[in-house]
């Protein structure tokens, strides 16, 4: 699992890439993650199988695919990872831990493993988790707003700095990545 100390730098994973010249572009720009997404029933940039693996298979220097999907299979995830070669998953979905522990079974042990939390209203949805979450084979964590289960992230929607602060003091900075509507003060 590629990580790096948070005090020397931030990673960078940009979501919804359906393009080979997208991801060319952020490889060339010094992005570390892109998100291909897979298995996201009516998400607008989901990919079947062939194309997935196909874009994640493109020539890049140093950027890893990272397979963004709302799947509970475990073999199904495996499938994508091994016909794909791609660096991480991020689980989107609200798995419960012991899912999360099938998932990582089934995953070689260089496959990181992401599980988004959502935040609504300022408040994590999966606070009594947590702990669990941490032990059940989650190398991250991501960070993203909820709207509703028609909308369960890619919001755009900035999280508040308290909110931020208390999952970071609970998880650690080196696990923790926030999804998307950053301003110029976080």
């Amino acid at each position: 699992m590629k990580t790096k100390n948070i005090n020397h730098a931030i990673e960078v994973k940009i979501c919804g890439i359906t393009d080979a010249s997208e991801l060319r572009m952020l490889d060339l720009i010094g992005a570390d993650y892109a998100g291909i997404w897979f298995n996201v029933p009516d998400g607008k940039y989901n990919l079947n199988l062939e194309r997935f693996t196909k874009l994640a298979r493109t020539p890049v220097s140093q950027l890893e695919c990272i397979g963004v999907t709302t799947e509970r299979s475990p073999s199904i995830i495996n499938e994508f990872v091994q016909a794909s070669g791609i660096a991480g998953v991020q689980l989107h979905g609200f798995l419960l831990p012991s899912e999360i522990t099938a998932i990582r079974r089934r995953l070689d042990e260089r496959i990181m493993l992401l599980k988004v939390l959502h935040i609504q209203n300022g408040r994590c949805l999966e606070m009594s988790l947590l702990k669990q979450f941490e032990q059940c084979g989650a190398d991250a964590f991501i960070l993203d707003n909820f709207i509703s289960r028609e909308c369960a992230g890619s919001t755009g929607q900035r999280i508040p700095l308290e909110t931020v602060e208390t999952l970071v003091d609970i998880l650690g900075a080196e696990r923790v990545f926030l999804a998307g509507g950053l301003a110029a003060q976080d």
